[in-house]
């Protein structure tokens, strides 16, 4: 008699967000990353990368977090959270965002049998200026920022030229006409993205 054993693993899956993120300029955001069931850490590797690069966001190796393999980019920026890794959670704070973050993510996560993936997309921040003059040379400039629908207005008002209104809001230009010539009661809109 020829006896077969086979062992069966149960695959484990990794969840993240089906929908897309919203991120706030400057601000930090939750790229979540987590699976089903507790997965032994010592032979345990989770790697977040963008998709459009090679560049590494975190790694996470052992149950300990790697920061010396992020990408300049990332650095002092994402972090895990250290207490909540043994319960397989491997989400990953970005913190300071930047418009460049924009993008699709991915959560990698190998064991020795297996291994399974997740993405998670940050939507782009879009900033509309618009430009109402008074009266020479005052200037009413509203900034409204926009991000998936939610809208924060900025106003300042008073004598403000074009190139301070652009050093208050650290922003440079996206898309805006060649010249700038105001009238009087005359609104000019404006893409910006900031730094």
């Amino acid at each position: 008699y020829i006896t077969f054993y086979t062992s069966l693993f149960r695959c484990f899956l990794l969840h993240g967000s089906a929908d897309p993120l919203t991120a706030q300029l400057r601000g930090a955001v939750l790229l979540p990353c987590f699976v089903d069931r507790p997965l032994p850490l010592e032979e345990l590797e989770v790697e977040w990368r963008r998709t459009d690069s090679d560049t590494i966001v975190h790694l996470l190796q052992g149950g300990q977090s790697r920061p010396e393999s992020q990408g300049d980019a990332y650095k002092d920026r994402a972090h895990f959270f250290s207490q909540e890794i043994h319960k397989g959670n491997f989400s990953l704070l970005l913190e300071g965002v930047r418009t460049a973050d924009a993008g699709v993510y991915k959560c990698v996560a190998y064991t020795e049998q297996e291994q399974n993936e997740t993405q998670v997309v940050i939507q782009g921040v879009v900033f509309i200026i618009c430009l109402f003059l008074l009266f020479k040379p005052f200037l009413l400039a509203k900034i409204q920022q926009q991000i998936l629908g939610l809208r924060q207005d900025y106003v300042y008002r008073g004598r403000l030229s074009i190139t301070r209104l652009i050093n208050l809001t650290k922003a440079y230009f996206y898309h805006a006409p060649t010249k700038f010539t105001f009238r009087r009661g005359q609104i000019c809109w404006f893409k910006l993205c900031l730094e």
